[in-house]
């Protein structure tokens, strides 16, 4: 497998557990690469830090649960990723500027 296929199966797996915490260390050790080759791969490969591509990911997640779902944004907030709306709101100015 090489480096372009492992990144891709990184994205799925991000894409599938934007609801648990996702960070460099963990990624990198599950893909097998060092955290410093893992960041600099990703960034190369996909044109973005990983802490950016999560926090997108995961505010394109949370829209379509806004759309989609009864929840609260409490709630969603919490489906995502995020530890509370407060850290939701972060994400969405962030996203935003």
């Amino acid at each position: 497998m090489n480096n372009f296929t492992k990144i891709g199966e990184a994205l799925k797996y991000i894409d599938g557990h934007l609801d648990e915490k996702i960070n460099l260390e963990s990624l990198s050790e599950k893909f097998y690469f060092s955290p410093y080759y893992f960041h600099r791969l990703f960034t190369a490969v996909v044109g973005k830090s990983l802490a950016a591509y999560i926090r997108d990911r995961r505010i394109l997640f949370a829209c379509r649960q806004l759309g989609t779902t009864d929840n609260t944004i409490l709630e969603i907030a919490l489906n995502c990723g995020w530890a509370g709306y407060e850290v939701y709101q972060q994400a969405e100015r962030r996203n935003s500027s």
